[in-house]
């Protein structure tokens, strides 16, 4: 829809301005371990989401026409 693709942009730049602050706070607070922790974090919430797009997205019933 339009919304998801205005939204991309808008999702990638908020990244890209927030990445470097937070990993600059992670490495200085907690040493770089935790950068390599956080990133393992992120990834299975990201697998997480995608897994249950999925199945959300079977279960649903496509709509019939009349």
């Amino acid at each position: 829809t339009g919304r998801a693709t205005a939204a991309t942009p808008a999702m990638a730049l908020i990244g890209a301005a927030s990445g470097p602050l937070v990993g600059g706070v992670l490495a200085q607070n907690l040493g770089y371990e935790a950068l390599g922790m956080a990133a393992v974090a992120v990834s299975l919430c990201s697998a997480t989401c995608f897994t249950m797009a999925r199945y959300s997205a079977s279960a649903a019933q496509p709509l019939r026409a009349v």
